[in-house]
This record gives C-alpha cells, sequence and structure tokens, in this order.
C-alpha cells in the first residue's frame, strides 16, 4: 500500500472515533467517519488477501496466513480472513 503517513493516521483516528462515538448516524459525525474508514480498511485487507491468494509464492505475513488457511480442510472465506487479520 503506498499512502501517505498523514492520511492513513487520520484514517485510523476515525476508525477510533467510530468505536466511542454517539449511536447516531449522520454525515460528518463521528459514527459515520468511523464506519467509512472500517470500510477502508476492510477493502485494502480484502486486496491484500487477494494478492496473497494470486501470488502463492511469496511470504510474509498475509501471504502466509492465507496459505495455512488455504492448505487447511477449513478454508477460511475473504470476510473471514479479513476479520481475523
Amino acid at each position: 500500500m503506498n499512502l501517505r503517513s498523514g492520511w492513513l493516521r487520520g484514517t485510523i483516528f476515525a476508525t477510533a472515533l467510530g468505536f466511542v462515538a454517539p449511536p447516531v448516524d449522520l454525515p460528518g459525525l463521528p459514527l459515520r467517519r468511523g464506519r467509512a474508514a472500517r470500510d477502508w480498511i476492510d477493502a485494502q485487507l480484502r486486496q491484500c488477501v487477494r494478492a496473497a491468494r494470486a501470488l502463492a509464492g511469496r511470504t510474509g505475513l498475509i501471504h502466509d496466513m492465507v496459505s495455512a488457511f488455504d492448505r487447511s480442510d477449513d478454508a477460511l472465506s475473504d470476510d473471514v480472513l479479513v476479520a481475523n487479520i
């Protein structure tokens, strides 16, 4: 991922705000921004999981985890892998 550190820091902060936000889902409020940040992070992780499956010969944390789950009898879907990362 080629990200600017300030933008990533803001995304992580927005996600944290979503955890402690009042339960009001209106544009611009922390809950909405937190959910949008969570969705963005999940999308990035899904791309990493897809890339790990496409490039099975590589090593790394996500590559190793995906290949270990794929080799087991209980292969997991992308959604379950993303939730476990």
